[in-house]
């Protein structure tokens, strides 16, 4: 006796079918953009491999685009070989998310909003840890310390706000620019933080008292900053298409912070001024030590954590799907 079938199951099928297409939809989005004519072939390419009851459905269209006079079209009959991603969308923010950073142990995730706020986010989890209150306008960049223990956050509002990364209250704001900061960036050993603003400057800030320490005066809107990984220099880009780079005299480095990784089951450090990779021992997290290389020689301050890899299985809620 055949098993009725229920108005849920329908259901089912149909949300089963929609959420197929809307998938298939969102993969092929580069080539639909340019042609939309091809929506039928592209779709049918992908969706032939998925089974019941997506099949029964296509196989109606298909046999109808195959007949005589029907426009040409290619069918492809063999099945694509695509990477596997896991793909998770974190919700919250009420406007446009402007920047975004990964921690140093890769545990968690800062977002920077037009919505006034930051966001720390939990990687293996999706959830928001985390909301960093007190702009009084766009956040537009962000960056987090070598050691992963603050945040700076650059805002429209014409300041920069220093943040504790485990209690989401404010420790410092920086203030001194005349138009909004759009980018900022924090040196190797977590000491000071540049900054580059509208006002066509890019600013060198004290982290413990908060007080500028240099400046550097461009043609135009200072648009972008970056930090060399193991020597006082600061790369900055105006709205002019310039590209500066400026040496800071009198602004010494102290230890680099730096973090081991697992490479071939050993603990290693890679050294930021070199590029030599060396191992260190599970004791010597937390401590200062010096590049082994002895031309070299920089010191070096290790992270007491190591990352752990993001392990790739199916947690609740998320969707595993393979793409291009």
């Amino acid at each position: 006796m055949t098993k009725p079938t229920t108005s849920s199951t329908h259901v089912d099928e149909r949300q089963t079918t929609l959420e197929a297409f809307a998938r298939a939809l969102r993969r092929e989005t580069y080539v639909l953009a340019e042609r939309p004519d091809l929506t039928w072939q592209q779709l049918h390419d992908r969706l032939q491999w998925a089974g019941r009851p997506l099949a029964d459905h296509l196989a109606a269209e298909r046999e109808r685009r195959s007949r005589p006079g029907a426009d040409p079209w290619i069918y492809n009959h063999t099945r694509r070989r695509e990477s596997e991603a896991l793909i998770r969308t974190l919700a919250g923010h009420a406007r446009g998310v402007n920047a975004c950073v990964v921690s140093p142990d890769g545990t968690w995730i800062v977002s920077a909003s037009e919505d006034h706020t930051l966001k720390i986010w939990e990687v293996a989890t999706g959830t928001e840890r985390t909301i960093f209150t007190g702009h009084t306008s766009w956040v537009r960049a962000c960056a987090v310390s070598p050691d992963g223990t603050w945040i700076v956050s650059a805002s429209a509002d014409e300041t920069l706000k220093i943040w504790d990364a485990a209690t989401g209250t404010e420790r410092t704001t920086l203030t001194g620019h005349t138009q909004l900061v759009n980018a900022c960036a924090v040196s190797p050993d977590g000491t000071w933080v540049a900054s580059a603003s509208d006002d066509g400057t890019v600013r060198i800030w004290d982290v413990a008292t908060g007080t500028e320490r240099a400046r550097l005066s461009l043609s135009g809107c200072a648009t972008a900053v970056a930090l060399h990984p193991c020597a006082p220099m600061v790369i900055c880009g105006d709205s002019g298409g310039g590209l500066s780079f400026a040496l800071l005299f009198g602004i010494s480095l102290g230890p680099v912070i730096v973090t081991a990784t697992v490479r071939n089951q050993e603990l290693t450090l890679r050294c930021p001024a070199c590029r030599v990779i060396f191992r260190v021992e599970r004791e010597g997290l937390g401590t200062e030590t010096s590049c082994p290389l002895p031309a070299c020689g920089a010191r070096l301050r290790i992270n007491p954590f190591v990352p752990q890899p993001l392990q790739r299985r199916r947690p609740l809620g998320l969707r595993w799907f393979r793409r291009r």
